[in-house]
């Protein structure tokens, strides 16, 4: 995702967060469910921190890849998540 320097992400198309888990972590303040990640890698470890939402690629999952930085699970889900 790109967004604009200073930018405050906001989290929308127009100034969307940097990170996935910058939008998982806003997401009960945003009142979202939904995730849409645009194309690209991203080198982090995201948990769902026991939201129920849905992540996904904008361009669908062989556009987008979350690669993990190496220091545990590329994705968590340890908190109630449901399917």
């Amino acid at each position: 995702s790109v967004s604009a320097v200073n930018s405050a992400e906001r989290g929308t198309v127009a100034d969307p967060f940097l990170a996935i888990q910058d939008g998982i972590d806003a997401s009960p303040q945003l009142g979202c469910t939904q995730i849409r990640v645009q194309r690209g890698t991203y080198r982090e470890n995201i948990d769902f921190l026991g939201y129920d939402l849905d992540v996904a690629s904008v361009n669908g999952p062989s556009a987008t890849t979350i690669e993990g930085d190496g220091t545990g699970p590329v994705v968590t889900f340890a908190s109630g998540e449901s399917r």
